[in-house]
């Protein structure tokens, strides 16, 4: 089986840092577009090493930090016991925050994940598919629109074959997903605060990508003036 992740932070006071001022405002800047696509994204656009608490709460093992996700040393280790020096994780001491007349809670290690495998996988071909509709506006504006017929997603079990985190590509852009071992893993180590969401099947069947994004590959040869970054988030991989 396949499981949508779901990075989030249940209601009430979640974990608060930043990076201070200046630093706060290039990193933020610079990152923006870059971090969360399934890429690796350059050592030159690494988070700043130092995190300033705001207000004191605990620590979980994921929590949201300007607009990407902090994660402890338990949870790299255990994604990386599953796929080593496949994902990255940019390293942040925590400043804890003192209160007055209180000692402050030791500096805590995390790192910022960044998602690095991005592949489509869903089955998608027309027999499953909702009429296809296009982009409206924007750069990639008519570019077609594939959806699937009700709520539920068939995967490729020859095509993430080895795979434990990944992210979609044309079809699932931005969603994260794990295998079944992995989703295993992570609930029995009881990681908090993440959600295996959404359950998938895997049919043991190759994915041919003609058959499932067709009209998307064809979008892309016809207009090869596209962006590097959009010929990048719409090839197949």
């Amino acid at each position: 089986m396949v499981y949508r992740l779901h990075f989030q932070y249940p209601g009430g006071k979640s974990p608060s840092f930043w990076f201070g001022q200046e630093e706060q405002s290039d990193w933020v800047d610079a990152r923006m577009g870059e971090y969360g696509w399934g890429f690796p994204v350059p050592e030159e656009l690494a988070p700043p090493p130092v995190a300033h608490e705001i207000e004191s709460a605990p620590l979980s093992d994921v929590f949201p930090m300007s607009g990407v996700f902090a994660v402890s040393q338990r949870f790299r280790s255990i994604i990386e016991e599953f796929e080593p020096n496949v994902h990255q994780f940019f390293p942040v001491t925590l400043r804890r925050y003192k209160p007055r007349n209180k000692d402050a809670e030791p500096d805590e290690l995390y790192f910022i994940l960044n998602v690095c495998q991005r592949f489509d996988a869903v089955f998608s071909g027309p027999e499953k598919r909702r009429p296809i509709t296009e982009t409206e506006r924007g750069d990639e504006a008519g570019k077609p629109v594939i959806s699937i017929k009700g709520r539920t997603r068939t995967f490729s079990k020859q095509k993430i074959a080895g795979r434990h985190l990944w992210q979609g590509n044309v079809f699932g852009r931005r969603e994260n997903y794990i295998s079944d071992a992995l989703a295993d893993r992570l609930k029995k180590e009881k990681i908090k605060f993440i959600e295996i969401g959404e359950k998938y099947e895997e049919i043991d069947a190759p994915w041919d990508p003609q058959e499932n994004i067709g009209p998307v590959l064809e979008w892309m040869a016809k207009n090869p003036d596209l962006p590097e970054k959009l010929k990048k988030l719409n090839q197949e991989c």
